[in-house]
């Protein structure tokens, strides 16, 4: 399960936080908060969200102020494997 731990945040409580793709649209609300007391938390990546390369998280306060934060996933690389050569058996 992904998540991205917030640890402090500029705003009027509650808060909520969305996940969106990197153009800031399809967002789904994953988190409210709303006592920051209990920070940092977690902010949960939904599934629908894997395997992609980038994605913004969206926080919007009381006063409906919003803050946007693209986050860039790593891509995983394959590390090459040894195939074995076949060595050639003479015949006869």
């Amino acid at each position: 399960m992904a998540y991205i731990q917030i640890s402090n945040i500029d705003g009027t409580p509650p808060f909520q936080f969305y996940v969106c793709d990197y153009g800031g649209n399809n967002c789904e609300l994953v988190q409210t908060e709303y006592d920051p007391i209990y920070w940092p938390i977690n902010v949960y990546v939904p599934p629908t969200f894997y395997g992609i390369q980038s994605f913004m998280l969206k926080i919007v306060d009381s006063n409906l102020c919003e803050t946007m934060t693209i986050y860039n996933c790593p891509t995983p690389t394959q590390t090459p494997t040894n195939t074995p050569t076949p060595t050639p058996t003479p015949t006869s």
